[in-house]
């Protein structure tokens, strides 16, 4: 399926992107790696997530403490949020 992301996913993992690259160069190719891989295995198996919230599915990216928000509509998966895991629940569910 197709991935789409909202502005705010966008600017929420780009921010993510460039605070480990601040840490370190290697760290940050090693996180991009693994995001594009997890995005691979939701575009391929959708579901692997469980519902989370309303319509909202959620896959952890347990290594770096942070969380993929995506929506399934019949032709496309639209990434609404990406965030750590360290903010409170109910500041992320109040977002989606």
């Amino acid at each position: 399926m197709l991935l789409r992301f909202t502005d705010i996913a966008l600017n929420q993992i780009y921010l993510t992107k460039t605070y480990y690259r601040n840490i370190s160069d290697n760290l940050h190719e090693n996180f991009a790696q693994e995001i594009d891989r997890i995005f691979e295995l939701i575009s391929t198996i959708p579901r692997v997530s469980p519902l989370y919230y309303k319509n909202h599915r959620r896959k952890l990216v347990k290594k770096y403490n942070c969380a993929i928000f995506y929506i399934i509509d019949v032709n496309n998966i639209t990434v609404t949020g990406f965030t750590s895991t360290l903010i409170n629940p109910k500041t992320i569910k109040s977002g989606l």
